[in-house]
């Protein structure tokens, strides 16, 4: 059995227990003995716990978020760079 623990200081309303690559590439190689262990308002006597039985077996998708845009390739910017390319290369 191997538990990743998350914790945050407010109650659980997004993003807050995330897992990294290579969280995540643990969960998919231990499957079943993987658990997420996420704690919300863990500073307070309202704390809560959530055990989450092998996450990376439960995706049904994945959302690209903000973040992602850093890594994708922007397409206009991509066909001007290849227009400026086109035109000097007809000088």
């Amino acid at each position: 059995m191997f538990v990743e623990l998350k914790a945050s200081r407010d109650r659980w309303q997004g993003w807050e227990h995330a897992l990294t690559r290579n969280e995540f590439v643990q969960a998919f190689a231990k499957g079943e003995d993987y658990f997420l262990c996420a704690v919300d308002k863990v500073l307070t006597d309202e704390w809560k716990i959530y055990f989450i039985a092998n996450p990376a077996g439960q995706v049904d998708q994945y959302i690209f978020d903000d973040p992602w845009k850093r890594v994708a390739v922007d397409m206009n910017e991509l066909l001007d760079q290849m227009k400026k390319d086109s035109d000097s290369d007809e000088v």
